[in-house]
């Protein structure tokens, strides 16, 4: 599962979510630009303040709970 980050009339953020759509790699979307100041406020603040990022979208591989990372782990599926 996949987590995009994005805003209305994005380009980008459309080519991203039609991609994952062609590929059927689930995903959920989430706008920063949706209307609702508090949750838009967040998802900003956390891109800005806590990633360090100014440029939608972002995208996010959803991994699971300790399991899934620990499977992932073993098997390398991560960079070190």
């Amino acid at each position: 599962m996949m987590l995009v980050i994005g805003k209305n009339n994005c380009p980008a953020c459309e080519n991203t979510k039609t991609l994952l759509k062609r590929k059927n790699i689930p995903y959920e979307y989430i706008s920063i630009t949706s209307g609702d100041s508090v949750k838009d406020e967040f998802w900003t603040n956390f891109l800005i303040d806590t990633l360090k990022v100014r440029s939608v979208p972002q995208v996010f591989q959803l991994i699971g709970d300790y399991n899934s990372v620990q499977s992932m782990v073993i098997t390398h599926e991560f960079g070190d």
